[in-house]
């Protein structure tokens, strides 16, 4: 996970030359100044074909592993399956549910 990362970080100080990398946060690389219109965070991740995923085949099961460099590592996210919770939750309540935690 940490060479994805460092080539992550190769890569984007190659082709945004002329924009700031800020390859100080732990978990993502800022990208900011530049051409660019705002800061942009990315986040190097691998998929993670988990065993619900690999018996369900669902998207919403599908993980995605992240690398945190402070401890140093590697987080699971299940980032589909929570938004698909707050799908299934807010439909009941006409967008309501959404609302209410953006508030």
């Amino acid at each position: 996970m940490g060479e994805l990362r460092e080539e992550c970080e190769g890569i984007l100080e190659r082709r945004y030359y002329a924009a700031t990398v800020d390859t100080s946060k732990p978990k993502s690389i800022g990208l900011s100044e530049g051409s660019l219109a705002r800061d942009i965070d990315l986040v190097p991740a691998h998929w993670s074909e988990n065993v619900t995923y690999q018996s369900t085949l669902c998207q919403r099961d599908r993980g995605v592993c992240i690398l945190d460099r402070s401890v140093p590592k590697t987080l699971m996210n299940l980032s589909f399956l929570h938004i698909d919770r707050l799908d299934v939750g807010d439909r009941p309540t006409f967008g309501g549910l959404k609302m209410s935690i953006a508030c």
